[in-house]
């Protein structure tokens, strides 16, 4: 995942471990993660048509949960520093040395992601 994109993940790191460890929550808060599909294009490639192609993929199989997430994501930010503004799967366009990288974004619920079950299509 690129270092620059919110994940929705909520570290907590306990006074006791701030130097040894971290622990992800996937459970407390906003219970929807965000996923990342990076798929590298040569130069050539028609990179428009591409992204077309992925923005519709990305929307058949992860709009529905945009509604629900909008909701939990209201809920948690009563409660945590959580000010997202666009939750709607997206596809990144950036350059690479090796080509055009177009890069789906979309949320999903973090229980599927730990059960595999995150991957579109």
């Amino acid at each position: 995942m690129d270092a620059d994109q919110s994940t929705g993940r909520i570290v907590h790191i306990p006074n006791q471990q701030v130097f040894t460890k971290a622990l992800a929550n996937y459970d407390k808060g906003f219970k929807y993660v965000w996923n990342e599909v990076p798929v590298v294009l040569t130069y050539e490639s028609n990179w428009k048509k591409a992204k077309e192609i992925l923005t519709a993929i990305a929307f058949k199989h992860a709009e529905h949960l945009t509604a629900e997430a909008e909701r939990d994501l209201l809920a948690a930010s009563q409660q945590f520093l959580i000010n997202y503004k666009k939750l709607t799967p997206i596809v990144y366009t950036n350059t690479t040395p090796s080509g055009i990288q177009l890069t789906i974004r979309y949320t999903h619920r973090a229980a599927a992601a730990r059960d595999g079950v995150g991957d579109l299509g």
